[in-house]
């Protein structure tokens, strides 16, 4: 797994959102299936070498809301 910033995650997250959110109500098991899942933001290694933080940074509400579209026991998401 190579490093992506924050911003490139969620812009990958928001097209994603945007190709599936128009059929949420339509969406089947399979369909769920090949939804990607979202990796987790962590800050930049070159930033992270020299500090103790967390590493993870956490989901934007469009990657939550990718996360959320690919479980599979949820048959109604709002």
């Amino acid at each position: 797994m190579s490093y992506q910033s924050a911003d490139i995650l969620s812009a990958n997250a928001k097209k994603i959102l945007n190709d599936y959110i128009h059929n949420v109500e339509d969406l089947k098991a399979k369909d769920r299936l090949k939804i990607p899942a979202q990796e987790m933001p962590a800050q930049d290694p070159n930033i992270r070498a020299h500090n103790l933080e967390e590493v993870a940074i956490g989901y934007t509400m469009e990657e939550a809301r990718v996360e959320a579209l690919r479980c599979l026991e949820c048959v109604k998401q709002t």
